[in-house]
């Protein structure tokens, strides 16, 4: 079950600029700026947002805090995996 969005990462050509926006318009605040690299983590309560500068603006991923219980079923082979915390659909997948 999805319990709330962790952070985002977001590539954006003007790093500096969207990580000011999200500041002043949303109330996020810096948590580190890496300006030589492009790179803001922000942060507004538990949600967090990190900019980064690239040629090719996006959203690189979103992380995601779920609460799951998955039991092992022998014939398919499933992962067994119980718990709460920080998901991240691009490094931990399931199957």
């Amino acid at each position: 079950m999805l319990k709330s969005v962790e952070h985002l990462v977001i590539f954006a050509q003007d790093s500096t600029s969207l990580a000011r926006w999200y500041c002043d318009t949303l109330g996020f605040e810096t948590v580190v700026a890496l300006e030589d690299k492009g790179q803001y983590f922000l942060r507004a309560g538990e949600a967090g947002i990190t900019t980064e500068a690239a040629n090719a603006p996006g959203i690189r991923h979103i992380a995601i805090v779920v609460v799951i219980c998955l039991t092992r079923v022998a014939d398919v082979g499933a992962i067994v995996l119980c718990g709460q915390g920080p998901f991240s659909v691009e490094t931990h997948r399931l199957g």
